[in-house]
């Protein structure tokens, strides 16, 4: 069974011209399939959905667990540039992505403004035609209006002053816990989340979850930990992704854009959770 599937199982139909699945997974580049979500009518499941989803999961104490169990990246941007670090939650920089063309990424201007601080930073190009994937076939379609972003395969590149604009708290990498699994008094005290980085989600969804992740995985005393990718002089751009709770639920921000295993979400549109209006 596909993951479209599991993530399916027990969902409502919605309709449409036909019923379509709430849920589909997008495997590939990520640069290449976030164009394909967007031209289904879909949003990416970011890090609060996943989260919720899997927080559900586990107060429910469901046999399958699809949404727990399986690694899934999400629109939430991590940066890094130096000893420097941000993130950025549902970020324009990638929900913004709208194809790739000669070793670049094309971003929607008009998306990424309300993520950065100073857009005279980024210079506009008025039309390009740019390359996305859909259905497992490369197409081509013309765009307007986007910025140009270094792409190497692995990572985003900006300037840092670039850096620097991006509308998000700034924190040193030694001053956070990273790159090892954390105790569940190091992500959460006194009924708030401390850890810096689980702060970027809800902690309507984190407390509950680091409780019911850390009863699950009682076999361990560390779980939920953050990785960051090796330490840059130039600033690079990529995709925070969530391991499943075989991998201790770490948040990750070290996965290559271009991975042709990584694994979004789209979510139909519009939707609440347990509706299925006319799209």
């Amino acid at each position: 069974m596909s993951l479209t599937e599991q993530l399916n199982q027990g969902e409502q139909k919605v309709q449409g011209i036909e019923y379509v699945d709430l849920y589909k997974v997008y495997q590939g580049p990520i640069p290449l399939t976030i164009p394909a979500i967007k031209q289904d009518r879909r949003t990416i499941a970011d890090g609060n959905y996943i989260l919720q989803k899997r927080l559900r999961e586990l107060q429910l104490q469901s046999e399958q667990k699809p949404w727990c169990y399986n690694y899934l990246d999400t629109p939430d941007l991590c940066a890094i540039l130096d000893d420097l670090v941000k993130l950025q939650p549902n970020s324009p920089f990638l929900t913004g992505i709208q194809g790739i063309i000669d070793n670049q990424i094309a971003v929607s201007a008009d998306v990424l403004a309300s993520g950065v601080k100073d857009m005279q930073l980024f210079p506009v190009t008025e039309s390009a035609t740019v390359t996305y994937l859909k259905d497992g076939e490369e197409n081509q379609h013309p765009v307007n209006n986007v910025i140009l972003l270094p792409y190497n395969g692995i990572s985003m590149a900006l300037t840092p002053e670039q850096f620097q604009a991006i509308n998000a708290e700034e924190f040193k990498r030694e001053n956070v816990i990273h790159n090892r699994g954390m105790k569940q008094e190091e992500i959460v005290k006194d009924g708030r989340v401390i850890h810096p980085v689980w702060k970027i989600y809800s902690p309507e969804i984190v407390i509950p979850y680091v409780n019911e992740v850390f009863k699950h995985n009682k076999g361990y005393n560390a779980n939920m930990g953050f990785w960051l990718p090796s330490q840059s002089d130039q600033a690079q751009l990529r995709a925070l992704y969530l391991d499943g709770l075989g991998n201790r639920s770490r948040l990750n921000g070290y996965g290559g854009l271009g991975d042709d295993y990584a694994q979004l979400v789209g979510v139909v549109e519009n939707v609440a959770e347990g509706d299925a209006p006319k799209i």
